[in-house]
């Protein structure tokens, strides 16, 4: 899926790298606060998808040659 234009949204903020920054900065900030919570079975769930979700991220940016260090 190719698609470089601009996103607008309705309330005027643009898509744009730091955008990105900021959604990927508070996955990284609540997952280290689920880390602290504790051990049920749905805290452990919400763990477990709160990785696949950084690993999904983390692949597909290093897939396209960017650092995902730099993202957060």
């Amino acid at each position: 899926m190719t698609n470089n234009k601009i996103i607008k949204s309705e309330y005027d903020w643009v898509f744009s790298q730091d955008t990105l920054i900021d959604i990927i900065s508070r996955i990284i900030k609540r997952g280290d606060e689920v880390k602290k919570e504790a051990s049920t079975e749905f805290n452990d769930g919400r763990k477990l998808a709160y990785y696949e979700v950084v690993d999904i991220i983390k692949n597909e940016l290093e897939g396209r040659g960017f650092d995902f260090n730099d993202f957060y």
